[in-house]
Formats: C-alpha cells, structure tokens, sequence
C-alpha cells in the first residue's frame, strides 16, 4: 500500500487529465498511487490513461459503467481511498514539484494535524497568477479555531487542490454530503477544520486554474443560496460533534457557530452587491431575500435592494459604491502583485512536470524489476 493516494475524478477531458497525472508522477516522493474516477466518459479518457499505466504502475483507472454525476464520482473516490494520505485533483488542474515530501515530512512531524494545506497558486486561462491566498496566512501549526476561522473567511476562494489529508478524517467528518452537490468540497473542508488541527506551508504546492465552469446549471451564487442552509446545518452539527468529544468547550463551540453565520453572511453580501454593480438586479434581489429570511439581517437586505433598484436612487447608491470600492480593489491588486511571480513559474512547472514524470516513471520501473 502507498502512503498517500491522489484521486482524480474525471469526465471528458482526456488531455488535461493526462497534464494532471503527470504532474504527480514528476513528484519527488515516489511511495505514492494515482487513482483516476472515469466518470463514464466515452472519449480517449481510458486510451490515455492506459498509455501511462503501461509506463508507470502506480497509476490506476477505474470506470464507472454509467455516469453518476461529477460530486458523487468525488464522493466514490474519497470512500475508496485506502492510504493513511489523500489528496484530491480535479482533472483540470496541476501539482507542482516538491509537494508530496513538503506535506508528508510535515504531517509526520505533527501527528495533532488532521490535514496539511499548501500554497494554491490561483492562474486564469493564460497561465497568469490572480491569487495566493496561503501566502496571506501565517506558516505552521494552525490549531482548530485559527484554521476553521480562516477556511469560513476564504471558503469561496481557496479548494483542497493543495491540500493532503489524513484518510481517518473522512470517517471523522462523514466524507463529502451529496445533498450539498456542487459545493460539497467546502461543505468537507470546513467541517473537517471544525474538528481538526491543521499545518499551513507557504511552499507552491498546486494550480487552480480558473476554468469557466460547466459543473452549474445555473448561476453560481443561485447554487450556493440553495446549498448554504445545508452547509450550514452539516458544519453546526461537526461543531455539536466535537463538543460531545470533548474536542471543543462551550464557549469555543459558541464562538465558532458564530463566526460560521457571520463568514457566509458577509458572503452573500458580497455576492450579491457585485450582482448589482454588474448589472445583474436579479441576484442582487435574491441576496437581499436570503439576507433578510435566512440571516435575519434587514439592513443589509435593504441596502442591497438599494443597489439593486432601477430609480435614481439605486444609480446613485451603485455609483457610490463603486466609488468606495475601486480603492479597495486598487489595494487588492497591489497586495496580489506583491506576492505573486509572473506566470513563468507556471510555464516552468509545466515544463518540469513533463520532464520529471518521465524520469521518475524510469527511475520507478527500473526499481520495480529488481524486485520481480
């Protein structure tokens, strides 16, 4: 058995899935496995697949004989994970070198650590970087209010490209919940950091690459509004769960559902007056519902309904907050740029990752015979 396994669920998309396993085969930690969920493609999907099992044994292939659906493919490949490590991939991104031997050495150093989150490298389709989010974080050992705290302030943004976690957590945290759907791997990490410690690295450890998504069939914020009271419901219970184990005490557990309501809360808000500076009223309205119906908080609801309106009012209202927004965006920009390289770091990668899943794929079938 390998001491960590990366699943990659996957559907149609042949070429960028084999860019995904290359990228763990250049890793320079070999005891690992590379398990890849076809979703029942019906393309070159096991045509590639098998081009790189025959160089390399550690990969393996499972297909679905029908299709299931993209989350409880993800929830299929979680449940059959058998290592005492696990990482997730989706197929259209990358691992960078070094990942695997940063992460391990670290969770094997801390055994109070539940799971290891590296720095996710955030690219747009041209390959530049829009976003560090780790690098904001201190490094180290972040116990479980510190890290809880940052996953609800940064749940939008930051996915588990770049994280390696321990296989007990998903018994402990209940795996992925197929009732949330599409935005079921936040629902997963935040009700793991609810219960669990975490070491947090600045070392590049993965791409995000900000594909346009055809995993919603509608409007992504429409999507969340539909999930959050679920997610909701799921983290307060993982809260209630290590209360009962003794985990957390009262006036943590009362700390955390707060910050749990505040984090989405300020989320929607958000949302829902980009919706409205963005021309889309619609959705600005609807914010101002779940603020109003789920959150209890009317002002809010009628500021959004300010800025969403059509008079004279709401053009001056989205005026202004342009205004006071554009310096803030300004700030944020200088902020990315100060920490994130220009995208030469991504082309090398992907020049690297060529060249180092072959000679890793070598070195590894070469000591495989030795022991045939």
């Amino acid at each position: 058995m390998a001491l960590i396994t990366t699943v990659i669920p996957t559907f149609r998309r042949p070429e960028l899935l084999r860019r995904a396993i290359l990228s763990v085969l250049a890793q320079d930690f070999a005891d690992f496995e590379v398990a890849v969920y076809d979703d029942c493609s019906g393309d070159d999907t096991a045509a590639v697949v098998g081009d790189i099992m025959r160089r390399d044994a550690r990969v393996k292939y499972f297909r679905h004989p029908n299709n299931v659906g993209m989350m409880p493919n993800f929830a299929y490949a979680m449940n059959h994970v058998e290592s005492p490590y696990f990482s997730i991939l989706s197929d259209d991104d990358i691992l960078l070198p070094g990942f695997f031997t940063v992460a391990l050495s670290e969770l094997e150093r801390e055994p109070r650590a539940g799971f290891f989150i590296g720095n996710q490298l955030q690219a747009d389709l041209d390959g530049r970087i829009i976003g560090e989010p780790v690098k904001l974080w201190a490094e180290g050992f972040s116990p479980v209010p510190s890290i809880f705290k940052r996953l609800i302030r940064l749940r939008s943004s930051l996915t588990w490209t770049g994280m390696v976690f321990r296989t007990s957590v998903i018994r402990r945290s209940g795996g992925l919940d197929l009732v949330v759907g599409s935005c079921g791997d936040v629902d997963f990490e935040v009700r793991a950091a609810s219960r669990h410690s975490a070491i947090v690295s600045h070392h590049p450890s993965a791409v995000f690459f900000m594909y346009p998504s055809s995993n919603y069939r509608e409007d992504p914020f429409l999507t969340w509004l539909h999930d959050m009271p679920r997610i909701v419901s799921n983290i307060t219970a993982a809260i209630d769960e290590g209360l009962k184990a003794g985990e957390l005490n009262p006036r943590l557990t009362a700390e955390m559902r707060a910050d749990l309501r505040k984090g989405f809360r300020e989320w929607v808000f958000r949302q829902a007056v980009g919706a409205a500076l963005t021309g889309r009223s619609d959705l600005a309205k609807k914010g101002a519902g779940f603020e109003f119906s789920y959150f209890r908080d009317p002002v809010r609801a009628a500021i959004l309904r300010c800025l969403a309106g059509d008079r004279l009012t709401g053009r001056a209202a989205r005026a202004g907050m342009r205004l006071a927004l554009r310096s803030r965006n300004k700030r944020r920009r200088t902020a990315i740029e100060s920490i994130a390289p220009d995208a030469e770091i991504i082309d090398r990668a992907l020049r690297d990752i060529a060249q180092g899943a072959e000679a890793n794929a070598a070195a590894h079938t070469v000591a495989a015979r030795r022991y045939v």
